[in-house]
């Protein structure tokens, strides 16, 4: 029961993942922005920094590009609570960076796909890190 309990955050925020998937991103930030208000509510951190970072790839699919960054380093910075999320958030601030095309875009990039493959070069998150790291040399 436990285990389910703390799983249940996550199930939550999984119908609009795959709707994410499907294209629907609009509504896919509307769900996120709402499920952000449940968990401050529900103090769950969890859910908070899921949503975040569901809000973040919504907003990049959407072309949104500054906006997802903030979202992204958010939860880069201040998720303690899983692993993958955090490379994924670091890695989607590195495809933000390159997509902006800012002066110092490449650095900014670099930067954070290190990080990736030196802390979490065991998540599925650091193989797309070493493809990304080719674009930015």
């Amino acid at each position: 029961r436990t285990t389910l309990a703390a799983r249940r955050p996550q199930a939550v925020l999984g119908d609009e993942w795959a709707e994410q998937a499907a294209g629907e991103h609009r509504q896919a930030t509307t769900f996120f922005q709402g499920k952000l208000s449940a968990a401050e509510q529900e103090k769950s951190d969890t859910l908070r920094f899921g949503a975040t970072l569901g809000l973040g790839e919504a907003l990049l699919a959407d072309g949104k590009a500054r906006e997802a960054q903030m979202h992204f380093a958010r939860v880069s910075a201040i998720d303690h609570t899983d692993r993958d999320r955090t490379a994924r958030a670091l890695v989607r601030l590195a495809e933000s960076a390159i997509q902006l095309v800012d002066p110092d875009y490449r650095t900014q990039a670099r930067t954070w796909l290190e990080v990736v493959l030196a802390r979490y070069g065991d998540t599925p998150w650091a193989a797309q890190a070493r493809e990304l790291m080719e674009k930015v040399r």
